[in-house]
């Protein structure tokens, strides 16, 4: 008996057919839809041809909707990336401007009021790390405790920190009552 699941995440390779046939013969328990992704036309696509090579391969596969869920990006950046440097301090304001080396914009002027001294900040997946050292009212100033490129509208996450943007934003309704 096996004590763990198998997820995958149902990207453009398992468009085709035989390759998810193969990962359902091979035990695929849940096939992840990614709904950051891809149309709910697409989306459908696959639910079918899961459902009917599951059927087909006397196999159940469990199908998981992933919900986009709120998304804090960079804004844009002057010549569309520029280099953080190790060592060196960068502020993020509230105002829409274009980002550079030293001042970075996001989509989400919130982040301000989320983020407080001590608090980290990662960009890029996590390639960029930044840490608060200073806050006023419409900026937080960081350190940059690993560099590298930025470009625009890459995502921002921030650990450990309550964001105060909604859970759950009105696309995920929209694609949720379409999953339902």
């Amino acid at each position: 008996m096996r004590l763990t699941k198998i997820i995958a995440t149902m990207g453009p390779a398992m468009g085709d057919e035989e390759m998810l046939r193969e990962f359902i013969r091979r035990g695929l328990d849940v096939a992840r839809l990614n709904f950051s992704h891809g149309t709910h036309d697409e989306h459908l696509v696959m639910f079918e041809k899961i459902r009917r090579i599951s059927a087909e391969e006397g196999r159940h596969v469990a199908i998981m909707q992933d919900l986009c869920g709120p998304k804090i990006r960079l804004g844009e950046v002057k010549g569309g990336s520029v280099e953080l440097a190790t060592g060196t301090t960068v502020a993020i304001v509230r105002e829409q401007i274009e980002s550079d080396a030293n001042i970075l914009s996001t989509a989400y002027p919130a982040i301000v009021d989320d983020l407080a001294v001590g608090n980290a900040v990662f960009i890029n997946d996590g390639l960029i790390e930044l840490r608060v050292v200073g806050k006023d009212a419409d900026s937080v100033e960081c350190e940059v405790i690993s560099g590298g490129t930025i470009s625009s509208r890459k995502g921002i996450n921030l650990p450990g920190v309550r964001v105060s943007s909604p859970t759950i934003t009105e696309k995920d309704r929209y694609d949720l009552e379409w999953g339902l």
